[in-house]
Formats: structure tokens, sequence, C-alpha cells
């Protein structure tokens, strides 16, 4: 049964968005939409909103720290090697006191507090998440609560557009994963498979306007590009353009190194350097601000975190104006003149205090929230929105990597492409086309 709701307004979705975890407390969740529909707006919008224990995981540090959350490995202590169905951790009883999946892991007693205490789990960016790490999620879950129910009881609710990013599994892993496993995705693992999450798609797109745009982005997003819409982009080819008013999304980091350091060199005058001051538990690698920022007078650079006391947010653009040991001063693209402050990323470290979830930090990195910006890897773009791109991807390795390089820009006048895409360039999963497909229980919001 296919149910439409007409919602007119943003806040309207995130309302709804609330009313529908609230009137079904027991009900597994897939919240699934196009780029820029909302899913992350949904997220904050439900932290703030709902009183109820609740933890945030991500399958990368990047999308943890993004939505103020955890890895989904650090917080259950999982190895990243996959973990097949035929592991003795799924032989246990989760209703004998015999059961020792936790111990495996070797989970502390206050994170094992922490998951009988929980009452929903969010697990964003789902699409790169493997089937076999929700088994084990679900084995977890099942052994600390000693419950046989899916998830132990706990409501989980997935996020993620299964068109974008796809999991990261080497080939090697791949072919064992697939003796025990229709696909690598989350929807094919044992937990899921007989226990379908309600699914609750996003239609409305808040990022693009530009209705041309939005029809070849559909059409890529489900492997159906039409001649005139494979036209229409290949029109947009300049191989030898670059402009400073444009961001550069690449497929790969040696590509966006090189032409950030290229950039900056060609500038004249000194640069500066700033580092980081690192305290605590912390993952560098986690943090998308350099450890060492370099910067000189003349450098296109993007915020990388929200800040409401800077009137800053992730992937805002400018132009370095002032340097001095302690000031930056930046010029934005919405002509808005900031002298940056430093910015601090926590590692948060979740407890239950008086029955209620609380957070203490365990690890900070303080640093100014810039990076260079002539050039990004897709990986990093998403969730990110930009009004003039140059599309450097005809060599996309990865399943819904030219449909996340070409949706962060939001037009087709501010879209330059480096080189022609062809449908063989175009790689959408067949497993998740046919999951979307035959589920129409969905709930759309239009």
């Amino acid at each position: 049964m296919t149910q439409k709701i007409t919602l007119d307004t943003e806040n309207e979705l995130l309302n709804f968005s609330v009313e529908i975890v609230e009137d079904f407390p027991k009900q597994n969740m897939f919240l699934t939409g196009y780029a820029g529909s909302g899913k992350t707006h949904f997220l904050k919008y439900v932290q703030q909103h709902i009183d109820k224990n609740m933890i945030v995981l991500a399958p990368t540090a990047i999308a943890a720290m993004n939505a103020e959350g955890e890895t989904i490995h650090s917080f259950f202590n999982l190895p990243h090697n996959p973990i097949y169905p035929n592991n003795i951790i799924f032989s246990y009883n989760p209703e004998t006191r015999k059961n020792r999946v936790h111990e495996f892991f070797k989970l502390s007693f206050e994170k094992i507090t922490l998951i009988r205490k929980l009452e929903v789990l969010f697990i964003d960016e789902v699409s790169m998440v493997r089937s076999d790490t929700i088994d084990v999620i679900n084995a977890i879950l099942q052994a600390v609560r000693r419950s046989k129910k899916p998830f132990g009881g706990i409501q989980v609710v997935f996020i993620g557009d299964l068109f974008q990013l796809p999991p990261i599994v080497k080939r090697e892993e791949k072919i064992e994963l697939l003796k025990h496993y229709n696909s690598e995705y989350f929807f094919d693992s044992n937990v899921i498979r007989p226990n379908q999450p309600l699914i609750i798609e996003l239609q409305k797109i808040y990022r693009q306007k530009d209705t041309e745009l939005i029809k070849i982005l559909n059409e890529i997003r489900t492997n159906s590009l039409s001649i005139q819409s494979k036209r229409t982009l290949n029109s947009k080819i300049e191989s030898n353009f670059f402009d400073d008013n444009y961001i550069v999304i690449a497929s790969h980091n040696n590509i966006v190194d090189k032409i950030n350091y290229q950039k900056l060199n060609e500038l004249k005058g000194d640069s500066m350097e700033y580092k980081a001051k690192i305290e605590g538990n912390i993952s560098v690698k986690s943090i998308p601000a350099p450890e060492n920022l370099v910067l000189k007078v003349g450098a296109k650079v993007m915020f990388v975190k929200n800040s409401n006391s800077q009137e800053i947010y992730n992937g805002k653009l400018g132009v370095v104006k002032k340097l001095a040991k302690d000031k930056i001063i930046v010029k934005c693209d919405d002509n808005s003149v900031i002298e940056v402050q430093k910015e601090t990323w926590a590692n948060r470290k979740h407890t239950v205090i008086d029955n209620k979830f609380s957070h203490s930090d365990i690890g900070s990195f303080e640093q100014y929230p810039l990076k260079l910006a002539y050039a990004i890897t897709v990986h990093k773009s998403q969730g990110l929105t930009f009004d003039n791109v140059i599309a450097d991807i005809g060599s996309s390795f990865e399943k819904g990597q030219i449909y996340v390089a070409l949706s962060r820009c939001t037009s087709l006048n501010g879209l330059v492409l480096k080189s022609r895409i062809n449908e063989s360039s175009i790689k959408v999963s067949k497993d998740v086309i046919e999951f979307m497909k035959k589920r129409d229980d969905r709930l759309q919001l239009p």
C-alpha cells in the first residue's frame, strides 16, 4: 500500500517525520530519498525534538562526525573484516545467561548498560553498511538485551540513499560474502530480509530548483539516462576549463591533492601554517579539517563545520583575505567577511545518568574549520551543496559516484564536465534497483 502526502514546506516535512517516529515506537524504518531531499535535516531535527535514549552511528569516521555520532565499529568494537553467518557468535542462544557475544567483542559494563537503556538506534549513510555488519549488530543487541526480537527489541532507523555510495568490500571479501548473502547491501542481511522496515521515501528535492537537472539526476540514479539527457550532459564538456569560482569534484585523492597544492603554490606571497591542538583520544582521520593547515592570502577555502556563532556551514566557500599568526579573515561567496574562529571537534562517549543518555568528551581536535577548496573528492563531497562544479568523474570506479558528484551542483548552468559521460560510466547496483522496485509498501513524502 502506497500513501502519498503533500507537504509544502520543509518544516511540515520535518514535523511529520517526528510524528512518524513517535507513532511507530517499535517499527524499524528506512528513511531514503533523492540527494538533497532532507535526510540529514530529518536526523538532526529528530535528535533535537524527541526525548528518547538515542544513539547515531555511521559507517565512516567523517559521516559519524557530521552526524554528531560514533562509528559503528568503535561503538560495538567490531573488526573491519567481514564476520560471516557461520561464525560461532551466531550460534549463541540470546535467552540464556551463557550467551557471551558481548564478551567476544569485549564490550565494557558501561557499554552494556548503555545498550540495555537504548530506545532508538539511528544508522546513517546505511548504503555503505555491509549486510554482515547488520547481522553482527543484531546478534550483539539480542545478546545484551537477552531477546530474540530483531535488534533485541530496539527501534532501528536506517537512513541513506542506496543509489549513492555502496559498501566498501575488497574483491576477495566479496567473493566469500556472496556465498552467504544475496548482496553486500544492508537489506540482504539475515535479520532484515524477514523483517522488512517501513520505508519512508522523501521525494521533494530542496537542493536543486533546476527541473532539467533534477530529471537528469533521477535518470542517472536509476541507470535510465535518456539519449536527450546524455546529449545535454555532454554539451557541458570543457576539458581545459578551470575557474576559481568553481570547485572540482574528482573521483581520486591524487587528483584532488595535486590541484589543491598546485593552485596554492601558484599564489604569490608567503604561506602560513596553523597546527591543530589535539587532546585525549581522537582519530585525526575522522576530522574534516587538516592537522596542519597551510594557507596563503588569495587561497580558495571551504568551511568544514556548521557554526551558528560564525554564520558558517559545512561547504561554504570563500577566499582568504588576511593571515596573521592567530588570525584568518575570509571573504565568502555571499560577500560576508568573517574573522574565522577556531572550532573544536570532540570524540564523544555516551553514558547513562539517571536512566537518561548523556555524553562526555574523551578527546578533542581544535583547528580553524577550513580546508583548501579548489578540489574535493566525491566521497568527501557527500552531503554538500555547490553552485559551480567541475566534475572530473570520467574514471569513476564505484557505484553511485557519478550521481553523488553531479547532485552536489544546484543547476546545469553551474556544471562543467571534464570528460564524456556514457551509459557504461554510470554504475548502478541491480540489487538496489530490485529492492526498491519490489518495496511497494513505502510511505512517500513528495
